[in-house]
């Protein structure tokens, strides 16, 4: 029986070479399948920002607002501050949904405007989607004026004004803004 010699080296070689190989593969993307199925998603905020309402003295930071990128499916990509989201999201080819509010708002309340854009936009392979919100009110404020004759007629009467989401005692003196989600607003009085 022969015996064959066969040099260490060579072997580790050979072996190296299986192992390296195809995560070079991998890495290098040596068909090019991996970028081809990816593209770019930039979000910005719109530099026209005259929609502000007259009835707020300004608008909040859009660093501050919160962010949320969400694909076709409903999964979250990102949900956070605009700030702290990267300028550039690689995200795989499809349709996402960019939303951006300046803070929670789910029932009326008083001197609480809420700000924000959402946005539909399809991603191409290998492209690049710019998304442009523009930051616009997006609940609506309610303020009554009371007439004279009124508090003669109901002295002891209190106010309400409300909605789906829930009410707000509405006082005779009240001079703040009450902000509601769009929809219907009822007011009634209890006297």
């Amino acid at each position: 029986m022969k015996r064959k010699i066969v040099r260490l080296p060579s072997v580790a070689a050979f072996v190296a070479g299986c192992f390296f190989m195809p995560h070079l593969w991998v890495s290098c993307d040596l068909l090019g399948t991996n970028s081809e199925k990816t593209g770019e998603l930039r979000i910005a905020f719109s530099a026209d920002q005259r929609e502000i309402t007259r009835t707020d003295s300004g608008m909040p930071d859009t660093c501050d607002f919160i962010l949320t990128v969400t694909d076709s499916k409903g999964k979250v990509l990102y949900g956070g501050p605009f700030g702290a989201c990267p300028e550039s999201l690689l995200v795989p080819e499809g349709s996402y949904v960019v939303s951006a509010v300046s803070g929670e708002f789910s029932k009326p309340a008083f001197s609480a405007p809420q700000y924000g854009d959402e946005q539909c936009v399809v991603v191409p392979r290998g492209g690049v989607a710019d998304v442009r919100l523009v930051c616009r009110q997006v609940n609506a404020g309610v303020r009554l004026r009371i007439a004279p004759e009124f508090l003669d007629v109901y002295p002891q009467g209190v106010l309400f004004l409300k909605s789906d989401d829930g009410k707000l005692m509405y006082g005779y003196k009240e001079k703040r803004i009450a902000y509601f989600n769009p929809g219907n607003v009822s007011l009634m009085l209890s006297d």
